[in-house]
């Protein structure tokens, strides 16, 4: 399974999970409680993105954004680093004065951004 794959499962397999039952399981390494535990075992990014989506699966349809990564870290959260607006996406350079790089592609998976007003 690739990461892109195991990202395209986590809504499936998921979406019911009890949060805090599974972050434990995860931060415990306890492989054989988790569905699809195999890629994890393997693949501390996709561990980290599993975290993630439980922390935004009740808030943001991160499937209606071109990947996880730009979901989460535009979405409402400490980690927020994002913004999206008319569905660019760009990094902040100073929030006092409304500055702000587009960016187009995601820094985490390289996937391309839209880069223009849709």
């Amino acid at each position: 399974m690739t990461c892109r794959q195991f990202e395209d499962t986590m809504e499936s397999a998921f979406a019911l999970a009890d949060r805090d039952q599974l972050r434990t399981q995860l931060i415990n390494e306890h492989w054989d409680e988790i569905p699809s535990s195999d890629h994890l075992r393997d693949c501390s990014d996709c561990v980290q993105s599993l975290l993630q989506f439980l922390q935004i699966r009740d808030s943001v349809d991160y499937r209606s954004q071109p990947c996880l990564h730009v979901s989460y870290y535009s979405a409402e959260v400490p980690d927020r680093c994002l913004d999206r607006h008319l569905g660019m996406y760009s990094i902040c350079t100073d929030r006092n004065r409304q500055e702000f790089v587009v960016i187009g592609f995601c820094p985490w998976c390289g996937i391309s951004l839209p880069t223009s007003v849709r």
